[in-house]
């Protein structure tokens, strides 16, 4: 070391965090990269997402978390209510809706509800989902807009610095303000392998970033592409299953009964049948032993021992539910509800890890699915319904003025969840058509309802 090498290191800044100290010997092989957003995510996105997806397809515990995390967040779905008080408009507004939402999707599989579903499935298994809004032709539907679904594969991760100044990261250009103006997608997905066309050198396309809808959750600022829900625990997940299937495959060897037999050398290894013939004592004994229920009397001087393998062991259940503790963290979700155990639980502790995990969901639902998703396509919707001339283009803004309701969870205690609504209503601290929107539905057609019924005759 010289001098200079000396006093750098006398006068380097102390780190005031333990986590930010150089490493030690107990924090030996600690690495870190400083790196941006997208240099720290887009490299990782294509194995993260296929492993995210082989796991989900083969492991009981990923397949379950998904479906509960998609079940919980849309359930039947979010539902748009007009928030106009022109009840012309409104009227007109939902009944294009509900005639729109069964066609919504290119391929006529699902309703703009089932969309949905499959968008946050998308998006929580691969890390994020595109929609491209597609205009048809006026004749064919009554709002020309229809919506597909492209996987994340299908967009490139074409980097480049283009002549005008605009720049493509992960596949998405962005011009010299930061704004996103196009996406690169490939006309088929990379790994379609049943039907290609001839000739198709399958090259990303430009596609204007008016047209495609990009759903993903930033964790850093910069951050381009979104990271699948499993990232945290992928590797868990695979030791998870090597132990289990381990345990397993040992239980199954245990069910065998594995005889060893030992000969006495001075006794006649021989035994003569009937017709003559001799064979070997032990064959006899084997081919005996393997039928189930048989016995056998040995000979004199042979006797049988019969192996014995270890069992899974008294603390395997305890191990496995810390294992599922710990993926249920990583993932976002109750132990509970993951793995289905409530043996240790109450419904109070139980309603405080239900109101947390809800609490998520919202913040899924409200900070990601409506905004990212739904009120971008409300508008081209509504877009699409001025130029097909159902909405007069002055009432424009009425029109995109919406209340977005989520379908509401099932009440814990109904009694006391039903009587707080109640409570609170009569305090003041909320009025009676947030409770009703809460609950998934718009005051206006609950009021009619009830007056359908009071009106109803009587017998």
């Amino acid at each position: 070391m010289n001098i200079l090498s000396g006093l750098r290191t006398l006068f380097k800044p102390k780190a005031q965090y333990d986590g930010a100290k150089l490493p030690t010997r107990r924090k030996a092989g600690w690495d870190y990269a400083n790196t941006s957003a997208s240099s720290s995510t887009s490299p990782f996105l294509p194995v993260l997402k296929n492993r995210a997806r082989a796991a989900v397809r083969n492991d009981p515990w990923a397949g379950r978390a998904l479906d509960a995390m998609v079940t919980n967040l849309i359930g039947t779905g979010i539902t748009p209510r007009p928030a106009t008080k022109d009840e012309d408009l409104r009227n007109t507004l939902i009944e294009l809706w509900d005639e729109w939402s069964d066609d919504a999707l290119n391929d006529g599989t699902l309703d703009i509800y089932g969309i949905q579903s499959l968008v946050a499935r998308a998006w929580y298994e691969s890390g994020e989902v595109f929609i491209r809004l597609r205009q048809r032709y006026p004749e064919d539907m009554s709002v020309p807009l229809q919506l597909q679904i492209i996987e994340s594969d299908q967009v490139s991760y074409k980097n480049e610095a283009l002549a005008n100044g605009n720049i493509i990261r992960s596949g998405i250009e962005y011009n010299q303000l930061g704004q996103r103006v196009a996406y690169w997608i490939y006309p088929t997905h990379p790994g379609e392998t049943l039907v290609k066309k001839q000739g198709d050198q399958n090259e990303p396309v430009r596609v204007p970033a008016s047209e495609v809808l990009h759903v993903f959750k930033p964790l850093r600022p910069g951050q381009d592409r979104g990271v699948t829900l499993y990232a945290q625990v992928l590797p868990k997940l695979e030791s998870l299953n090597k132990f289990d299937d381990a345990v397993l495959y040992r239980q199954e060897l245990a069910n065998l009964f594995v005889a060893f037999i030992r000969q006495n050398p001075e006794m006649a290894p021989n035994i003569e049948l009937n017709d003559g013939t001799t064979v070997d004592a032990a064959d006899i004994i084997e081919e005996t032993l393997l039928k189930p229920g048989a016995s056998r009397v040995l000979e004199p001087g042979e006797d049988v021992t019969f192996s014995s393998p270890p069992d899974a062991g008294n603390n395997y259940p305890d191990f496995v539910r810390q294992q599922l503790m710990s993926l249920a963290a990583g993932i976002g979700m109750p132990y509970e509800l993951l793995s289905g155990d409530y043996s240790r639980v109450n419904d109070r502790t139980i309603r405080v890890a239900l109101n947390d995990y809800r609490r998520r969901l919202d913040s899924d639902a409200w900070l990601v699915i409506i905004p990212q998703f739904l009120k971008k396509l409300r508008k081209a919707w509504i877009d699409t319904a001025i130029l097909a001339g159902h909405v007069p283009i002055a009432k424009r803004s009425e029109a995109l003025k919406t209340h977005w309701s989520t379908q509401a969870h099932a009440y814990i205690h109904p009694v006391q969840d039903v009587n707080a609504n109640i409570a609170a209503v009569n305090a003041g601290f909320k009025s009676r058509a947030e409770v009703i929107r809460e609950r998934g539905y718009d005051i206006s057609e609950v009021d009619a309802e009830r007056q359908a019924d009071k009106n109803a005759p009587t017998e």
